[in-house]
C-alpha cells in the first residue's frame, strides 16, 4: 500500500460503532495519529488533524488511508 503502514494504538468506546486511535506511519518514519470510526451502516469516518488527513489522502490515496485505518480498527 505505497509503503504506508498502520498500527492500532487503542480502541475507544463509541455508541456509533467500532472506534480506535490508529497511528499511520509513512515510509520515512513520520507518524500521524487518526481516530477511525467504523459505523454500523458500513461507512468510515477519519478524524484528527484535517490538513494532515488531506495530505495523506493526496500522497497515498484516499482509499489506501481509509483501508489501512479501517483494517486496524476492525482487525
Amino acid at each position: 500500500m505505497n509503503g504506508l503502514r498502520a498500527r492500532l494504538l487503542e480502541h475507544v468506546p463509541s455508541p456509533d460503532g467500532t472506534q480506535a486511535d490508529v497511528l499511520l506511519i509513512e515510509p520515512n518514519g513520520d507518524e500521524h495519529r487518526v481516530r477511525c470510526l467504523c459505523k454500523r451502516d458500513g461507512t468510515t469516518d477519519l478524524g484528527g488533524d484535517g490538513e494532515m488527513v488531506a495530505f495523506l489522502n493526496d500522497k497515498y490515496g484516499e482509499q489506501t488511508v481509509w483501508a489501512l485505518a479501517r483494517q486496524m480498527t476492525l482487525g
